[in-house]
Protein backbone atom coordinates (compact mmCIF):
# COMPACT_ATOMS: atom_id res chain seq x y z
CA UNK A 1 0.00 0.00 0.00
CA UNK A 2 1.58 3.29 -0.63
CA UNK A 3 0.77 6.48 1.82
CA UNK A 4 -2.27 7.76 -0.03
CA UNK A 5 -3.73 3.89 0.17
CA UNK A 6 -2.86 3.94 4.34
CA UNK A 7 -4.61 7.51 4.50
CA UNK A 8 -7.71 6.29 2.94
CA UNK A 9 -7.86 2.78 4.65
CA UNK A 10 -7.93 5.52 8.17
CA UNK A 11 -10.67 7.52 6.30
CA UNK A 12 -12.94 4.78 6.07
CA UNK A 13 -11.65 3.40 9.98
CA UNK A 14 -13.07 6.52 10.97
CA UNK A 15 -16.54 6.23 9.38
CA UNK A 16 -16.68 2.99 10.46
CA UNK A 17 -16.16 3.84 13.67
CA UNK A 18 -19.78 5.62 14.28
CA UNK A 19 -21.48 1.63 13.43
CA UNK A 20 -19.45 0.05 16.21
CA UNK A 21 -21.91 -1.73 18.18
CA UNK A 22 -22.66 -1.03 21.88
CA UNK A 23 -19.67 -2.34 24.51
CA UNK A 24 -21.63 -5.43 25.40
CA UNK A 25 -22.22 -6.57 22.16
CA UNK A 26 -19.09 -5.84 21.06
CA UNK A 27 -17.50 -8.43 23.66
CA UNK A 28 -20.13 -10.63 23.12
CA UNK A 29 -18.98 -10.87 19.28
CA UNK A 30 -15.77 -10.61 19.37
CA UNK A 31 -16.16 -13.76 21.96
CA UNK A 32 -18.47 -15.50 19.41
CA UNK A 33 -14.85 -14.99 17.41
CA UNK A 34 -12.67 -16.85 19.42
CA UNK A 35 -14.67 -19.60 20.32
CA UNK A 36 -14.69 -19.68 16.42
CA UNK A 37 -11.37 -19.48 16.03
CA UNK A 38 -10.41 -22.32 18.59
CA UNK A 39 -13.13 -25.11 17.17
CA UNK A 40 -11.18 -27.14 15.05
CA UNK A 41 -13.82 -27.73 12.81
CA UNK A 42 -14.17 -24.42 12.02
CA UNK A 43 -13.66 -22.82 8.60
CA UNK A 44 -10.77 -19.92 10.11
CA UNK A 45 -9.47 -22.89 12.47
CA UNK A 46 -9.09 -25.45 9.34
CA UNK A 47 -7.71 -22.37 7.61
CA UNK A 48 -4.80 -21.45 9.73
CA UNK A 49 -3.96 -25.23 10.23
CA UNK A 50 -4.07 -26.24 6.20
CA UNK A 51 -2.18 -22.69 4.88
CA UNK A 52 0.15 -21.58 8.27
CA UNK A 53 2.99 -23.65 7.76
CA UNK A 54 3.49 -22.51 4.53
CA UNK A 55 3.41 -19.06 5.50
CA UNK A 56 5.32 -19.31 8.41
CA UNK A 57 7.63 -22.29 8.10
CA UNK A 58 6.25 -24.05 10.79
CA UNK A 59 5.49 -28.14 10.41
CA UNK A 60 1.78 -28.67 10.42
CA UNK A 61 1.95 -31.07 13.39
CA UNK A 62 3.77 -27.85 15.40
CA UNK A 63 0.95 -25.72 14.01
CA UNK A 64 -2.18 -27.56 14.83
CA UNK A 65 -0.84 -28.82 18.26
CA UNK A 66 0.44 -25.62 19.00
CA UNK A 67 -3.38 -23.68 18.01
CA UNK A 68 -5.33 -26.59 20.14
CA UNK A 69 -3.00 -26.01 23.28
CA UNK A 70 -3.10 -22.01 23.15
CA UNK A 71 -6.25 -21.53 21.93
CA UNK A 72 -8.23 -24.01 24.42
CA UNK A 73 -8.86 -21.06 27.22
CA UNK A 74 -9.32 -18.57 24.95
CA UNK A 75 -12.83 -18.66 24.73
CA UNK A 76 -15.69 -15.77 24.69
CA UNK A 77 -16.19 -16.19 28.59
CA UNK A 78 -12.72 -15.48 29.51
CA UNK A 79 -12.78 -12.82 26.85
CA UNK A 80 -15.88 -11.20 28.73
CA UNK A 81 -14.53 -11.72 32.14
CA UNK A 82 -11.11 -10.24 31.25
CA UNK A 83 -12.92 -6.64 29.71
CA UNK A 84 -14.88 -6.54 32.96
CA UNK A 85 -11.81 -7.09 35.27
CA UNK A 86 -10.06 -4.04 33.16
CA UNK A 87 -13.02 -2.08 32.20
CA UNK A 88 -15.03 -2.31 34.72
CA UNK A 89 -18.83 -4.49 34.89
CA UNK A 90 -20.51 -2.49 32.98
CA UNK A 91 -17.53 -1.94 30.05
CA UNK A 92 -16.07 1.52 30.28
CA UNK A 93 -18.14 3.18 32.80
CA UNK A 94 -17.03 3.40 36.51
CA UNK A 95 -19.22 5.88 38.13
CA UNK A 96 -18.30 9.14 37.00
CA UNK A 97 -15.22 7.99 35.13
CA UNK A 98 -15.76 7.23 31.35
CA UNK A 99 -13.70 5.28 28.25
CA UNK A 100 -12.90 7.44 25.77
CA UNK A 101 -11.27 4.86 23.08
CA UNK A 102 -9.20 6.89 20.17
CA UNK A 103 -10.44 7.51 17.31
CA UNK A 104 -8.10 4.61 15.60
CA UNK A 105 -5.32 2.46 16.75
CA UNK A 106 -2.64 1.60 14.49
CA UNK A 107 -1.50 -2.51 15.19
CA UNK A 108 2.16 -3.48 13.43
CA UNK A 109 2.00 -7.21 14.24
CA UNK A 110 5.76 -9.24 14.25
CA UNK A 111 6.52 -12.63 14.80
CA UNK A 112 5.46 -15.58 13.70
CA UNK A 113 2.93 -17.10 16.32
CA UNK A 114 -0.55 -16.53 15.45
CA UNK A 115 -1.97 -15.99 18.93
CA UNK A 116 -0.29 -12.15 19.57
CA UNK A 117 -1.97 -11.57 16.59
CA UNK A 118 -5.58 -12.66 17.66
CA UNK A 119 -5.25 -10.73 20.68
CA UNK A 120 -3.84 -7.38 19.35
CA UNK A 121 -6.01 -7.24 16.47
CA UNK A 122 -8.74 -7.57 19.11
CA UNK A 123 -7.76 -5.71 21.89
CA UNK A 124 -8.58 -2.25 20.23
CA UNK A 125 -12.25 -3.46 19.35
CA UNK A 126 -13.08 -4.25 22.81
CA UNK A 127 -12.30 -0.71 23.70
CA UNK A 128 -14.34 0.53 20.84
CA UNK A 129 -11.36 1.59 18.23
CA UNK A 130 -11.49 0.78 14.76
CA UNK A 131 -8.27 -1.01 14.30
CA UNK A 132 -5.11 -0.46 10.90
CA UNK A 133 -3.17 -3.27 10.76
CA UNK A 134 -0.04 -4.17 9.65
CA UNK A 135 0.52 -8.23 9.70
CA UNK A 136 3.48 -9.98 10.37
CA UNK A 137 6.07 -10.28 7.60
CA UNK A 138 6.68 -13.83 9.01
CA UNK A 139 2.97 -14.56 9.39
CA UNK A 140 0.98 -12.42 7.10
CA UNK A 141 -1.77 -15.19 7.21
CA UNK A 142 -3.47 -14.71 10.19
CA UNK A 143 -4.04 -11.21 10.02
CA UNK A 144 -6.25 -11.86 7.14
CA UNK A 145 -7.76 -14.61 8.60
CA UNK A 146 -9.06 -13.06 11.38
CA UNK A 147 -10.61 -10.20 9.57
CA UNK A 148 -12.28 -12.40 7.15
CA UNK A 149 -13.67 -14.22 10.16
CA UNK A 150 -14.83 -10.55 11.72
CA UNK A 151 -16.53 -9.78 8.93
CA UNK A 152 -18.71 -12.95 8.93
CA UNK A 153 -19.38 -12.29 12.66
CA UNK A 154 -20.33 -9.02 12.56
CA UNK A 155 -20.39 -6.89 9.55
CA UNK A 156 -19.87 -4.00 11.63
CA UNK A 157 -16.65 -5.42 13.26
CA UNK A 158 -15.57 -6.37 10.24
CA UNK A 159 -15.63 -2.76 8.51
CA UNK A 160 -13.82 -1.97 11.58
CA UNK A 161 -10.56 -3.26 10.73
CA UNK A 162 -8.40 -2.75 7.62
CA UNK A 163 -5.09 -4.70 6.57
CA UNK A 164 -2.35 -2.74 5.83
CA UNK A 165 0.21 -4.35 3.44
CA UNK A 166 2.70 -1.48 3.74
CA UNK A 167 6.40 -2.37 3.32
CA UNK A 168 8.36 -1.28 6.23
CA UNK A 169 11.10 0.37 3.79
CA UNK A 170 8.63 2.83 2.63
CA UNK A 171 9.42 5.82 4.84
CA UNK A 172 6.24 7.70 3.36
CA UNK A 173 3.84 4.81 3.82
CA UNK A 174 5.16 4.09 7.74
CA UNK A 175 4.71 7.40 8.80
CA UNK A 176 1.21 7.48 7.05
CA UNK A 177 0.55 4.45 9.12
CA UNK A 178 1.74 5.25 12.50
CA UNK A 179 -0.42 8.89 12.22
CA UNK A 180 -2.66 7.51 14.83
CA UNK A 181 -3.82 8.57 18.38
CA UNK A 182 -2.50 5.11 19.48
CA UNK A 183 0.04 2.72 18.11
CA UNK A 184 0.63 -1.06 19.15
CA UNK A 185 3.75 -2.82 17.93
CA UNK A 186 5.40 -6.37 18.66
CA UNK A 187 8.72 -6.68 17.56
CA UNK A 188 12.15 -6.02 17.84
CA UNK A 189 13.91 -3.39 20.05
CA UNK A 190 15.52 -1.99 16.85
CA UNK A 191 12.00 -2.27 15.26
CA UNK A 192 10.10 -0.46 18.12
CA UNK A 193 13.25 2.24 17.62
CA UNK A 194 12.39 2.76 14.48
CA UNK A 195 8.93 3.20 14.82
CA UNK A 196 9.15 5.81 17.11
CA UNK A 197 10.76 7.71 14.54
CA UNK A 198 7.68 8.02 12.61
CA UNK A 199 5.51 8.57 15.74
CA UNK A 200 3.85 12.09 16.81
CA UNK A 201 4.78 13.06 19.85
CA UNK A 202 0.88 12.89 21.04
CA UNK A 203 0.64 9.38 19.98
CA UNK A 204 0.25 6.97 22.31
CA UNK A 205 2.82 4.29 21.93
CA UNK A 206 2.38 0.45 23.12
CA UNK A 207 5.49 -1.39 22.39
CA UNK A 208 6.34 -4.93 22.66
CA UNK A 209 9.73 -5.35 22.32
CA UNK A 210 12.45 -8.25 22.03
CA UNK A 211 11.37 -10.88 25.18
CA UNK A 212 12.51 -14.45 26.17
CA UNK A 213 11.65 -17.16 28.83
CA UNK A 214 13.51 -19.46 30.57
CA UNK A 215 12.84 -22.57 32.32
CA UNK A 216 14.22 -23.98 35.91
CA UNK A 217 14.24 -27.55 36.61
CA UNK A 218 15.28 -29.19 39.86
CA UNK A 219 18.98 -30.82 39.48
CA UNK A 220 18.02 -33.39 42.16
CA UNK A 221 14.61 -34.46 40.67
CA UNK A 222 14.11 -38.22 39.41
CA UNK A 223 11.63 -40.96 38.73
CA UNK A 224 8.40 -39.87 37.58
CA UNK A 225 8.90 -36.39 38.46
CA UNK A 226 11.70 -35.65 36.53
CA UNK A 227 10.21 -37.61 33.62
CA UNK A 228 7.07 -35.26 33.95
CA UNK A 229 9.14 -32.16 34.22
CA UNK A 230 11.37 -33.21 31.00
CA UNK A 231 8.75 -34.08 28.82
CA UNK A 232 6.63 -30.35 30.04
CA UNK A 233 10.04 -28.81 28.79
CA UNK A 234 10.68 -30.56 25.60
CA UNK A 235 6.98 -29.60 24.90
CA UNK A 236 8.05 -25.98 25.72
CA UNK A 237 10.62 -26.62 23.57
CA UNK A 238 9.64 -28.32 20.41
CA UNK A 239 5.94 -25.78 19.98
CA UNK A 240 6.96 -22.98 17.55
CA UNK A 241 10.53 -23.93 17.36
CA UNK A 242 11.15 -22.02 20.08
CA UNK A 243 11.03 -19.04 17.97
CA UNK A 244 7.76 -17.43 20.81
CA UNK A 245 8.39 -15.28 23.35
CA UNK A 246 7.14 -17.81 25.48
CA UNK A 247 9.94 -20.31 24.54
CA UNK A 248 12.04 -21.29 26.87
CA UNK A 249 15.60 -20.36 25.16
CA UNK A 250 17.54 -22.05 28.10
CA UNK A 251 17.10 -23.88 31.17
CA UNK A 252 18.81 -23.42 34.60
CA UNK A 253 19.13 -26.78 36.20
CA UNK A 254 19.23 -25.54 39.90
CA UNK A 255 21.01 -26.93 42.89
CA UNK A 256 23.87 -28.83 41.81
CA UNK A 257 27.24 -27.31 40.40
CA UNK A 258 27.25 -29.48 37.27
CA UNK A 259 23.83 -31.08 35.44
CA UNK A 260 23.73 -34.35 36.70
CA UNK A 261 23.66 -37.52 34.36
CA UNK A 262 19.98 -38.16 35.32
CA UNK A 263 19.09 -34.53 33.92
CA UNK A 264 20.67 -35.02 31.18
CA UNK A 265 19.60 -37.99 29.91
CA UNK A 266 15.87 -37.11 30.88
CA UNK A 267 15.79 -33.90 29.04
CA UNK A 268 17.62 -35.17 25.91
CA UNK A 269 14.79 -38.52 25.50
CA UNK A 270 12.16 -36.06 26.11
CA UNK A 271 13.14 -34.15 23.67
CA UNK A 272 13.36 -37.02 21.20
CA UNK A 273 10.10 -38.26 22.02
CA UNK A 274 8.58 -34.97 21.07
CA UNK A 275 10.86 -33.62 18.46
CA UNK A 276 9.51 -37.05 16.75
CA UNK A 277 6.03 -35.68 16.86
CA UNK A 278 6.40 -32.32 16.36
CA UNK A 279 8.84 -32.07 13.37
CA UNK A 280 10.98 -29.17 13.46
CA UNK A 281 9.74 -26.28 10.36
CA UNK A 282 12.29 -24.53 7.77
CA UNK A 283 15.69 -23.11 8.79
CA UNK A 284 16.83 -20.41 6.91
CA UNK A 285 20.23 -21.33 5.64
CA UNK A 286 21.71 -18.36 7.66
CA UNK A 287 20.08 -19.36 10.66
CA UNK A 288 21.41 -23.08 9.56
CA UNK A 289 24.95 -21.78 9.56
CA UNK A 290 24.85 -20.32 13.31
CA UNK A 291 23.07 -23.56 14.41
CA UNK A 292 26.13 -25.26 13.35
CA UNK A 293 28.70 -23.59 14.21
CA UNK A 294 27.64 -23.11 17.85
CA UNK A 295 26.96 -27.26 18.05
CA UNK A 296 30.49 -27.31 16.39
CA UNK A 297 31.57 -24.93 19.29
CA UNK A 298 30.15 -26.87 21.83
CA UNK A 299 31.22 -29.33 20.79
CA UNK A 300 34.61 -28.58 21.13
CA UNK A 301 34.38 -27.46 24.54
CA UNK A 302 32.91 -30.87 25.29
CA UNK A 303 36.27 -32.20 24.14
CA UNK A 304 38.30 -30.20 26.56
CA UNK A 305 35.68 -30.25 29.13
CA UNK A 306 33.91 -33.63 30.97
CA UNK A 307 30.90 -31.68 32.02
CA UNK A 308 29.83 -29.95 28.69
CA UNK A 309 28.15 -32.65 26.92
CA UNK A 310 26.12 -32.75 23.58
CA UNK A 311 23.68 -34.44 22.20
CA UNK A 312 22.28 -34.22 18.37
CA UNK A 313 18.97 -35.71 18.02
CA UNK A 314 15.97 -35.83 15.41
CA UNK A 315 15.12 -32.12 14.89
CA UNK A 316 17.02 -30.64 18.21
CA UNK A 317 20.81 -30.35 19.81
CA UNK A 318 20.74 -30.38 23.58
CA UNK A 319 24.28 -28.70 25.54
CA UNK A 320 25.03 -29.31 28.90
CA UNK A 321 27.13 -25.95 29.72
CA UNK A 322 29.61 -26.33 32.57
CA UNK A 323 28.25 -23.06 34.04
CA UNK A 324 25.26 -20.29 33.58
CA UNK A 325 27.26 -17.96 31.72
CA UNK A 326 25.13 -16.47 28.98
CA UNK A 327 25.94 -17.88 25.20
CA UNK A 328 24.17 -17.23 21.80
CA UNK A 329 20.28 -18.35 21.94
CA UNK A 330 19.56 -19.17 18.27
CA UNK A 331 16.59 -21.14 18.87
CA UNK A 332 15.40 -23.86 16.49
CA UNK A 333 15.58 -26.29 19.08
CA UNK A 334 18.91 -25.39 19.93
CA UNK A 335 18.63 -26.08 24.40
CA UNK A 336 21.11 -25.24 26.73
CA UNK A 337 21.06 -26.96 30.20
CA UNK A 338 22.90 -24.33 32.73
CA UNK A 339 23.85 -25.68 36.01
CA UNK A 340 22.87 -23.27 39.05
CA UNK A 341 23.95 -24.29 42.57
CA UNK A 342 22.24 -22.06 44.33
CA UNK A 343 19.31 -19.36 44.66
CA UNK A 344 22.55 -16.75 44.13
CA UNK A 345 24.25 -18.48 40.40
CA UNK A 346 19.75 -18.66 40.17
CA UNK A 347 19.54 -14.76 40.27
CA UNK A 348 22.64 -13.89 38.64
CA UNK A 349 22.09 -15.64 35.57
CA UNK A 350 18.22 -14.23 35.79
CA UNK A 351 19.80 -10.94 36.34
CA UNK A 352 21.55 -11.27 32.51
CA UNK A 353 17.98 -11.44 30.93
CA UNK A 354 16.03 -9.88 32.93
CA UNK A 355 14.97 -6.69 30.63
CA UNK A 356 13.83 -9.01 28.44
CA UNK A 357 12.39 -11.70 30.61
CA UNK A 358 8.73 -12.95 29.39
CA UNK A 359 7.98 -16.28 31.41
CA UNK A 360 9.42 -18.32 33.70
CA UNK A 361 8.73 -22.11 33.65
CA UNK A 362 9.04 -23.66 36.84
CA UNK A 363 9.42 -26.96 37.62
CA UNK A 364 6.88 -28.66 40.38
CA UNK A 365 9.53 -29.30 42.69
CA UNK A 366 11.00 -26.21 42.60
CA UNK A 367 7.92 -23.76 43.21
CA UNK A 368 8.14 -23.23 46.94
CA UNK A 369 11.98 -22.65 46.67
CA UNK A 370 12.35 -20.02 43.77
CA UNK A 371 8.91 -18.55 43.78
CA UNK A 372 9.77 -15.79 45.36
CA UNK A 373 13.35 -14.56 44.11
CA UNK A 374 11.47 -15.37 40.82
CA UNK A 375 8.35 -12.60 40.90
CA UNK A 376 11.65 -10.27 41.44
CA UNK A 377 13.39 -11.50 38.19
CA UNK A 378 11.34 -8.79 35.68
CA UNK A 379 9.08 -11.83 34.60
CA UNK A 380 5.28 -11.28 34.10
CA UNK A 381 4.53 -14.71 33.82
CA UNK A 382 5.29 -18.22 36.21
CA UNK A 383 3.79 -20.87 35.00
CA UNK A 384 4.19 -24.87 35.66
CA UNK A 385 6.88 -26.71 32.26
CA UNK A 386 4.81 -27.90 30.13
CA UNK A 387 2.36 -24.90 29.88
CA UNK A 388 4.76 -22.00 28.62
CA UNK A 389 2.91 -21.80 25.53
CA UNK A 390 0.04 -22.03 26.51
CA UNK A 391 -0.63 -18.13 28.45
CA UNK A 392 -3.98 -17.26 29.80
CA UNK A 393 -6.07 -15.00 27.75
CA UNK A 394 -5.49 -12.13 31.09
CA UNK A 395 -1.60 -12.74 31.06
CA UNK A 396 -0.32 -9.06 31.65
CA UNK A 397 2.42 -9.18 28.61
CA UNK A 398 5.05 -6.73 29.53
CA UNK A 399 3.37 -6.77 32.97
CA UNK A 400 0.73 -4.40 32.09
CA UNK A 401 -2.73 -4.69 31.37
CA UNK A 402 -4.03 -6.03 27.74
CA UNK A 403 -6.57 -3.51 27.10
CA UNK A 404 -6.21 -0.70 29.45
CA UNK A 405 -3.39 0.82 27.37
CA UNK A 406 -5.36 0.65 24.33
CA UNK A 407 -8.24 3.57 25.69
CA UNK A 408 -8.08 7.09 27.48
CA UNK A 409 -10.36 7.54 30.56
CA UNK A 410 -12.58 10.49 31.43
CA UNK A 411 -13.42 12.04 34.68
CA UNK A 412 -16.95 13.54 34.07
CA UNK A 413 -17.40 16.14 36.95
CA UNK A 414 -20.20 18.56 38.08
CA UNK A 415 -23.82 18.36 37.65
CA UNK A 416 -25.26 15.01 36.15
CA UNK A 417 -21.85 13.03 37.49
CA UNK A 418 -22.27 10.12 39.15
Amino acid sequence: MTAGEVRAARERLVQAKADLPDAADRVELLGALLDRLRDPTSEPHQKLVARLPAASGFSPEVVREGLRLALADWTGEALLALARRELGPDLGVRGARRLAPFETVTVVLGGALPMPTVIEMLGPLVVGSPALVKPASRDPLTARVVADSLAEVSPELGRAVEIASVRSDDGQAMAALCQAPCVVASGSDATMGALREHLPATTRFVPHGHRLSVAVLDARARGDALARDAAGLATDVCLWDQLGCLSPAFALVVGEPTVPDAVWGAVGDALDARAAALPRGRVAPATAAVLAHERQEAQMRADANADVRVREGNDFVLVAEADARLRPLPGHRLLRLLPAPGEGELARALADVAPHLAAVGIAASMEPVVRALLARSGASRLCPLGRMQAPPLSWSHDGQPVFLPLARWVDLEGPGAD
